[in-house]
């Protein structure tokens, strides 16, 4: 345990990169007040930030600029809208990644940090205002769930979400997980975190390591000021 509280400290220590001058929402700006991310443990602070101020459900978090103060100036971002629905994404952060794992040795041009962002522009059947993830493609330092539980705390782990996921895709017909394929205790496990009036899920895949973190806010409720 003091091992890994020490190498936590490190990985917090490192110097954020500058967030630039662009110009960015106010609400952004103490959340972006030391830079952007430069590990694992301050990309999930940032998201947990995120969900926090109710960042998905602000119109005003829907721009390019936006995205790529998140990830960096280098960073794939894009914003698209239909009728129903405004979705922005950016793509970055691959200096993290230190080795493949094997979605990215078939797939490379996934490797890094993806953020997508989704909000109703109409009438919408959405059970919230809208959704903010956070996917990790890739081997990173700081994905295991010990050095999470040290960041972020416990958490609430979600059995029966686990066994409804296993039935839906059929892994096993009568709703137990599938433990004869993991190599984890927390392989596929679904955790809860609560964060201001939003929410964070995190998922870990079947070596028990972190892949996606969900953030949704509750419809109708009004964001913090800013």
């Amino acid at each position: 345990m003091p091992i890994r509280r020490h190498i936590l400290a490190g990985m917090l220590a490192l110097p954020l990169i500058p967030a630039g001058a662009q110009s960015i929402p106010p609400f952004l700006e103490p959340i972006l007040a030391n830079g952007r991310p430069r590990t694992v443990a301050q990309v999930l602070l940032l998201t947990q930030k995120l969900a926090e101020s109710g960042a998905c459900a602000r119109p005003e978090f829907y721009s390019v600029p936006v995205m790529r103060a998140l990830f960096g100036e280098e960073s794939d971002a894009n914003v698209n809208e239909s009728p129903y629905t405004i979705v922005a994404s950016s793509h970055g952060l691959q200096e993290l990644v230190t080795a493949d794992d094997e979605s990215t040795t078939q797939s490379p041009y996934l490797k890094g940090v993806w953020l997508d962002v989704r909000r109703p522009t109409g009438e919408s059947q959405f059970q919230a205002a809208c959704f903010l993830s956070v996917t990790f493609w890739g081997e990173m330092t700081g994905l295991d769930y010990p050095g999470i539980r040290a960041l972020l705390g416990e958490g609430e782990r979600d059995t029966k979400a686990e066994r409804r996921r296993d039935v839906m895709i059929g892994v096993h017909p009568w709703g137990r997980p599938p433990t004869v394929y993991k190599d984890d205790v927390m392989g596929e496990a679904i955790i809860h975190y609560r964060a201001g009036a939003g929410s964070l899920t995190l998922n870990f895949d079947l070596h028990g390591k972190l892949h996606e973190v969900s953030v949704s806010w509750p419809k109708g409720l009004a964001v913090p000021d800013t």
